[in-house]
């Protein structure tokens, strides 16, 4: 007679956010979340998953792939958005993958491969420990002390992001504008200048663009393919920049 198998509940996957969050935008917020850890294990992987806040698809909040621990249960999840996203509770975040099934084995690499791995990984760390050390910094130092003989007040309103576009340049200024070297002969100079005035198009006068009415090819390599990369989010202040 066999014996009757007792029906489990399908385990839930998801990590789900245990309560609702704000977060402001340009910014990234501990989110504490639940999951179903293993009985013998007291970590997940947790796969990245993206939500999106515009049918355009570059403002999404979301958090990267993590090591979630159980005694310490939040997602990092950073808004590259240009306004304030709530997280909900219940909402899913991530999906959970047992790590030592989930992740590749060391035994799967070569020795040389494992060597890169690990100073790849040192390198993330030594940069982890730079900006955390930048973030919990409670005290600017003070970069006018009278023992630094380039210290210069601190700048007002802190460093600019951009400059300030120069005057507009009429056609008429555009022989006397340009730098000439000082080498060239007279003979010389003349030609250049006959170059300059036939392409003057190609020059940022009165107050257009230039534009150049040509094709270039850009050579590869043989058998290159064309690759295609996501856009990088920018906080908001660089997107007003550009």
């Amino acid at each position: 007679m066999r014996k009757q198998r007792r029906l489990r509940a399908p385990r839930s996957d998801k990590v789900q956010a245990r309560e609702s969050t704000v977060i402001p935008p340009g910014s990234l917020s501990l989110v504490p979340v639940t999951a179903h850890f293993l009985e013998d294990d007291d970590t997940l992987y947790v796969e990245r998953v993206l939500l999106f806040t515009s049918l355009q698809g570059h403002e999404f909040y979301g958090a990267p792939d993590t090591i979630l621990r159980k005694n310490h249960a939040v997602l990092p999840i950073a808004n590259f958005s240009d306004r304030p996203v709530r997280v909900e509770k219940g909402e899913v975040l991530g999906i959970a993958h047992n790590p030592r099934i989930w992740l590749d084995k060391a035994e799967r690499f070569s020795p040389n491969e494992q060597t890169q791995i690990a100073a790849h990984a040192a390198l993330l760390r030594t940069l982890a420990s730079q900006e955390r050390s930048l973030t919990v910094a409670t005290e600017a130092p003070d970069i006018t002390q009278t023992d630094d003989p380039l210290a210069e007040e601190p700048m007002e309103g802190g460093p600019k992001t951009s400059e300030i576009p120069p005057d507009d340049t009429p056609k008429e200024s555009l022989v006397g504008t340009v730098d000439v070297s000082a080498n060239l002969n007279e003979e010389q100079r003349v030609q250049l200048m006959k170059v300059i005035q036939r392409n003057e198009a190609a020059f940022a006068l009165d107050g257009r663009l230039g534009m150049v009415n040509a094709e270039c090819t850009i050579p590869l390599r043989p058998g290159s393919k064309e690759i295609s990369l996501p856009p990088f989010p920018s906080s908001p202040a660089k997107r007003e920049v550009i």
